[in-house]
């Protein structure tokens, strides 16, 4: 049976993503990209024309699927559980989605050094989008009650910054749906004993 093209792109992504968290963007070539996804070089060169490209996709699409979720909690849900379900929501898809989750956390210091200035631009903007959503849930939150009074870029780094901790895996602790409660719970309510 044929393979198609969208199966060949899918795989080449998948392999890179593989790839560039086992071994980092820097520390992997593109003829290591054609070998794990069994692919030619030129093949890889038709559906991505750099290393650089590979891991601009990894980023779009892994904001763009952070962005989809964030945008998807109802508007009329409690902020608290709202915040509740987008922890719970970026947790799954870090489990549906592991390497492309490492990549997109792991490289994020460096990919103004990896990436054109253009490309670099298109990323940093769709960051901004996500944080913008998320700093939105939390003023309303914030608004009604729900969410005291605290510093909404803090607040949003601290979110991110968690989920950042998740994507680079655990060896131990409780499985990721528990994981996602616990931290929800620890975000929302703090370290100390409730009476």
């Amino acid at each position: 049976m044929p393979r198609s093209a969208s199966d060949s792109r899918a795989r080449i992504l998948h392999e890179a993503a593989r790839l560039f968290k086992a071994k980092g963007y820097a520390g992997t070539t593109m003829d290591e990209v054609a070998a794990a996804a069994k692919r030619n070089k030129a093949t890889v060169y038709h559906y991505f024309e750099s290393k650089a490209e590979l891991l601009y996709t990894i980023y779009i699409e892994s904001a763009a699927v952070a962005l989809e979720t964030v945008r998807s909690l109802p508007a009329d849900m409690p902020a608290d559980e709202a915040v509740a379900k987008l922890i719970q929501a970026h947790l799954e898809s870090i489990r549906e989605r592991p390497n492309e989750s490492a990549v997109y956390f792991h490289e994020m210091a460096w990919i103004k050094e990896w990436l054109p200035k253009p490309l670099y631009k298109v990323v940093r903007e769709k960051e901004a989008l996500y944080v913008a959503e998320l700093e939105a849930l939390l003023t309303r939150g914030q608004r009604n009650g729900t969410l005291r009074d605290i510093d909404l870029v803090a607040a949003a780094q601290v979110v991110t910054g968690v989920i950042s901790w998740v994507s680079r895996g655990r060896a131990t602790g409780p499985p990721l749906t528990d994981l996602s409660t616990q931290v929800a719970d620890i975000l929302l309510y703090g370290l100390l004993a409730r009476e």
